[in-house]
């Protein structure tokens, strides 16, 4: 699709992508509250209960789901061709936080009676819809803050605000709002009678949104200008058309980037289901508590962002290991040992490692050859080592002796910037 950024570099400031980033922080932290750790569970297991006919109530919500994801899907790729206008994405982005952040302060009307599950439903469904058509304009912006060389950077940290706003909402939510027992909850002191502790939590999401989205929607008028406006504006059908003719061409360009687009679909939908279930089956499932699902879902949060770190999509070393990795053999929990005896350093894990380096004589005694050799953990300086007899590593069918053979270590200091 064509882009109209002017050609000249673009600086972004970084209170710009500060903006940027803290908008992430508010909607990340809206969706788990929303969508699926709070309020569909308080639709399923407690306004639902005692409703009448043979459909539960968390049947009604994945109904109701499902219509919020064709809506998304009919919209989302007009909105998409329509915000190619630079111009056209605050106000589509201000417009669809607006009607997120009046549809979640709603909820706080849903009171805890069968007859309030529809209405409920409905808004969690428009809710999720704004939402996510939401981040069309906004990921749109990440061109005018970004140049190829620094979008990865940028990127990563508009992810990392969403951790932090998933987890930071979760958890004030909980000790606010839903911690404890009794006839009032959390250090707020809510009253939990007809679900007033949880309608409660809906006026602190909204706000929550309000706060984070407000410093990217009052400046993105700031953000870099089209050098050019488009030749012509995109109506609905025009939108439709663009986005087909564009397929087409992709189909006879490369036929492997519409199959790309079709399976990223279908694996994105089938990871937001799993998530977005993931509450409501813990408490109508599995038995768990609305409270202890909370936890749960600040576990998964801590969870997705270490694997985004070593995953490498935070940037960092472990981004330059990341095209070497295939295939993802799981991860255990297991405790690591590591030395250091004189200028030996030695890491062991049980069962598993057992790997020491020292390093290769230098013509001075007692000191070390270091090399600057750009390595990707340590760019500056390296030393040269050598593994020590008995340096083995087996697992997962590998077994690998690294006795006298290549080694290295480094000072290092973490960091995805």
């Amino acid at each position: 699709m064509t882009d109209f950024i002017s050609n000249h570099p673009r600086r972004s400031e970084r209170s710009q992508v500060l903006a940027w980033a803290l908008w992430d922080t508010g909607a990340a932290g809206v969706s788990s509250i929303v969508v699926t750790f709070v309020f569909s569970v308080y639709l399923t297991d407690t306004v639902g209960k005692g409703l009448s006919g043979g459909v539960t109530p968390a049947s009604w919500l994945g109904r109701a789901l499902a219509i919020a994801g064709l809506s998304i899907a009919v919209l989302a790729p007009v909105i998409g061709v329509w915000v190619e206008d630079p111009r056209r994405r605050r106000v589509v982005l201000t417009a669809l936080t607006g009607m997120v952040v009046g549809l979640v302060s709603t909820m706080s009307l849903i009171r805890d009676h069968p007859e309030y599950l529809w209405p409920g439903l409905a808004l969690l469904a428009a809710a999720a819809a704004c939402g996510d058509l939401a981040s069309v304009p906004y990921n749109a912006m990440l061109r005018q803050l970004s140049t190829p060389q620094n979008s990865g950077r940028i990127s990563g940290l508009g992810l990392a605000a969403a951790f932090v706003g998933s987890v930071g909402l979760l958890l004030i939510v909980y000790f606010g709002a839903i911690a404890g027992k009794g006839a009032t909850r959390g250090f707020l002191q809510l009253p939990a009678g007809d679900g007033m502790n949880v309608r409660m939590a809906m006026l602190l999401a909204a706000g929550w949104f309000v706060v984070f989205a407000l410093p990217l929607l009052l400046t993105a008028h700031r953000l870099p200008s089209p050098a050019e406006a488009p030749s012509s504006a995109q109506r609905v059908l025009g939108g439709y058309r663009k986005l087909w003719s564009d397929l087409v061409a992709e189909w006879h360009r490369d036929r492997n980037l519409v199959y790309f687009l079709v399976a990223s679909a279908v694996f994105r939908d089938g990871l937001a289901g799993v998530f977005t279930f993931g509450g409501v089956l813990g408490v109508n499932a599995y038995g768990i508590s609305p409270a202890d699902v909370l936890i749960f879902g600040v576990a998964a949060s801590v969870v997705a962002a270490l694997g985004a770190v070593f995953g490498g999509a935070e940037g960092g070393p472990m981004a330059a290991f990341a095209p070497l990795i295939a295939t993802n053999l799981g991860v255990r929990k297991v405790p690591i040992t590591y030395r250091v005896t004189g200028k030996t350093r030695s890491a062991e894990i049980p069962g598993v490692m057992d790997m020491s380096v020292e390093p290769l004589p230098s013509l001075r005694e007692n000191e070390e050859i270091w090399a600057s050799v750009g390595h990707p953990v340590a760019p500056d300086k390296l030393a040269l080592a050598v593994g020590r007899a008995g340096s083995t590593f087996t697992d997962h069918g590998m077994r690998w002796d690294n006795s006298g053979k290549n080694g290295h270590y480094a000072p290092i200091t973490w960091s995805n910037q």
